[in-house]
């Protein structure tokens, strides 16, 4: 088939509407009026392919321009667009491939998002020298919620401009090295293992900002490097279309001392983070805290989304601790001053989370299967997570660190009257009852007290290896979940805040057992 490839013009709109809206009543109905127009507003650059000689429009894409600095220009590949016919991936490879060349002179980077179920998407994109960069689960709405691979094309220019040696939470590390390793840039990676996130529970109050008022904070703040970025594609529907960021401002007395902004995209149900600002003391957890206690009461979001410097390891650590896990490593994403830093998407989801058995790309897959690991734990872990949130030992805690901690608990089943282990023997195992009941028993037999679902035995031999002070046997059919002391400490090295929590809570727990036992036998 005879094809070209021209810009998009004012006749093209009802034949755009088609190609992006096909198969879906709910994103034609979103594109309608203005919002049709806005396809050709000028921060885009619009281009399709029609065939020769019916002029008819096969296929489309829009590159987003965002003018960062005078000399830099960040470009987002978006509503990309084909009819399906034999031609496809021939009509897909010349659209992208066609759109970088146009704009290279000006161009710094440019990223899509690309369907997970779009191989002949994921194929044009690589054709054209992108860079599959991370998965991002359940993006958009559907059923099941759709899937999207992140993709990235890096100039000469904002190459040289990247800053090197990022330092990331441990999570986030093996990502950033494959993503960097497809750029062919060194694998500079530090790792943050002491890095603690800001405090979610603060003496602060809540309360959505108005813009005027945004604005004049933002006017007026004192030059900082940016923790969190936002672009086009954090700012806009699915199909780009304008959207105001909402904001969250954190108050203490009648002083505003940081700000959240987001934008909420309903048809989609997800949410993106695009600005966090701190004017005084540390209100970034808090404010966080709010936003997930906001949208999970209302239930009206399935996702949550925020780009975080590479070079933030605490608020990086913040999002972990709020449940959120890293899912794409974008390098010299964004500018601070003159320098351009990496970036770590994260994500936290409120709907369930599906693997994704679609075909892909050798290169997308490999990425995608590094997430999909993570988020198959977190479904996997979730009555275990449950289970350990609500003990002592646990408490103060972020979710992210619980999660880790699930990971190293394996489940143990005991019939009724089956010895779980004896007075006087040796080992450094924790045991959680997760249901069912266990009595603990002298050597004589006696029953010395009861440990029912939640309960914690093992402690004393978890803690310093000394002999059992007391037996335990299964009463009921008891299932309990079980982490050897081995296992903990291979934890607590890549982590040693949450070593250090875990241990002081145990010795306070500790003491109050043993003052209300001096307290009895008085």
């Amino acid at each position: 088939m005879a094809v070209s490839i021209r810009n998009a013009e004012e006749r093209d709109l009802e034949a755009l509407r088609g190609l992006l809206a096909q198969g879906s009543a709910d994103l034609a109905a979103a594109l309608e009026g203005d919002a049709a127009r806005a396809l050709l507003d000028e921060s885009t650059f619009v281009i399709v392919t029609e065939g020769i000689p019916s002029g008819r429009p096969l296929g489309t894409i829009t590159v987003l321009m965002q003018q960062e600095t005078a000399q830099t220009v960040t470009g987002v590949l978006t509503r990309f667009a084909t009819l399906e016919v034999p031609e496809r991936a021939e009509i897909a490879a010349g659209l992208v491939a066609t759109a970088i060349a146009s704009l290279a002179d000006n161009l710094q980077n440019c990223f899509a998002e690309i369907p997970s179920s779009a191989l002949w998407a994921q194929a044009a994109c690589e054709q054209a020298g992108f860079v599959p960069c991370g998965f991002l689960p359940a993006k958009n709405a559907g059923d099941p919620r759709g899937n999207a691979i992140v993709y990235q094309y890096l100039c000469p220019p904002a190459r040289n401009a990247r800053r090197s040696h990022p330092e990331v939470v441990e999570g986030a590390k093996d990502l950033a090295v494959e993503s960097l390793r497809a750029h062919r840039i060194i694998e500079d990676i530090g790792v943050r293992e002491d890095a603690t996130g800001y405090p979610s529970e603060c003496d602060y109050t809540a309360a959505p900002l108005d813009l005027e008022t945004v604005a004049t904070i933002l006017g007026a703040r004192p030059e900082q490097e940016g923790e969190v970025f936002a672009h086009h594609q954090l700012t806009s529907t699915r199909l780009h279309l304008p959207a105001v960021p909402a904001f969250l401002a954190a108050r203490d007395g009648d002083r505003v001392i940081g700000l959240l902004g987001y934008v909420h995209d309903p048809t989609d149900r997800r949410v993106q983070i695009t600005e966090m600002l701190a004017l005084e003391g540390e209100p970034l957890g808090f404010l966080l805290s709010r936003l997930i206690e906001d949208f999970g009461a209302r239930g009206d979001a399935d996702y949550l989304g925020a780009i975080v410097s590479a070079r933030a390891p605490r608020l990086q650590k913040t999002f972990d601790q709020a449940g959120f896990a890293p899912c794409a490593y974008l390098p010299a994403f964004g500018m601070e001053n003159d320098r351009r830093s990496d970036a770590l998407m994260m994500v936290r989801l409120f709907a369930s989370y599906e693997s994704d058995p679609s075909p892909m790309t050798s290169a997308a897959k490999s990425l995608f299967v590094r997430v999909d690991t993570v988020f198959r734990e977190y479904g996997v872990g979730a009555a275990v997570i449950k289970l350990l949130r609500d003990l002592r030992c646990f408490r103060g805690l972020g979710e992210g660190e619980i999660r880790r901690v699930a990971r190293i608990f394996s489940q143990k089943l005991y019939r009724p009257n089956e010895t779980i282990f004896e007075q006087d023997s040796t080992g450094r195992e924790l045991y959680v009852v997760e249901r069912g009941e266990i009595e603990a028993r002298a050597k004589d037999g006696r029953v010395l007290g009861k440990i029912q679902n939640g309960g914690v035995l093992g402690e004393i031999g978890f803690l310093n290896g000394e002999p059992r002070t007391a037996g335990a046997v299964a009463k009921t059919a008891t299932i309990v979940r079980v982490v050897a002391r081995t296992d903990f400490d291979r934890l607590i090295r890549r982590e040693p805040h949450l070593g250090h929590i875990f241990f002081k809570n145990v010795a306070l727990d500790l003491a109050e057992k043993l003052s209300h036992t001096v307290k009895s036998s008085k």
